[in-house]
């Protein structure tokens, strides 16, 4: 979802602590659950404000063509304050998902790890580690030309993007809770507020039996049938 003020996102209204992924109006919006799926009273669409007028969901429910060629998911969301972030992607991987412990901004470590099922989310820091190489780059905290020229960093017009991981809370008051955020150069940012509005990127897992054609070149995009 590009950038603007019609379809930017916050994770939810507030910063508190106990605003889960699970719980976001972000989720629910990406997911068409209830009222969560509109935005001012209107339903969220897809493209840019020039296609305002032709409103729907960005996930309809009610569309089984494509609701059914999409995985419900299993999704992990992990707590990973900054000044104890992993630099490498397994270790992030493991602390996204829970396999290890991450830690707050004391130092404590933190075994919770929010799971649940749905279609939508969002992309995961070790996810986009990866995308810069077969290793991984850490992403954060240096100028790492390989996370610069990533294929999956935004564009131009996208200032700050939105990630499934939260940092805790920041600047030592407790329930001023934060996200991790991927910036325009395609280096990590920390932070942006849960109540912060940013650019979305909606992930999905397609089931085992669609078939995918195309190279996702422009001149031969990929083609979901």
């Amino acid at each position: 979802l590009k950038s603007g003020s019609e379809n930017t996102f916050s994770w939810y209204t507030s910063n508190n602590d106990d605003i889960t992924w699970k719980d976001s109006n972000l989720k629910k919006r990406l997911n068409g659950e209830g009222e969560g799926n509109k935005l001012n009273n209107t339903n969220i669409f897809l493209g840019n404000a020039a296609s305002y007028n032709n409103l729907y969901p960005y996930l309809n429910p009610n569309d089984t063509t494509w609701t059914d060629k999409i995985v419900n998911k299993q999704w992990y969301q992990g707590d990973i304050h900054y000044s104890y972030a992993p630099t490498t992607a397994e270790e992030m991987f493991k602390q996204e998902y829970g396999i290890t412990p991450a830690h707050n901004i004391e130092g404590t470590e933190i075994t919770w790890t929010l799971i649940d099922n749905f279609k939508v989310g969002l992309m995961s820091l070790s996810d986009y580690y990866w995308s810069c190489s077969i290793d991984g780059n850490n992403c954060y905290g240096n100028f790492d030309m390989e996370c610069m020229k990533s294929w999956m960093k935004g564009g131009t017009d996208i200032t700050r993007e939105i990630s499934m991981s939260r940092i805790g809370y920041v600047n030592g008051i407790n329930g001023n809770y934060s996200v991790w955020l991927l910036q325009s150069n395609g280096l990590l940012f920390s932070s942006g507020l849960l109540s912060g509005s940013f650019s979305v990127r909606p992930v999905f897992y397609l089931n085992s039996d669609i078939n995918l054609t195309g190279s996702g070149i422009s001149s031969d995009p990929f083609i979901i049938q």
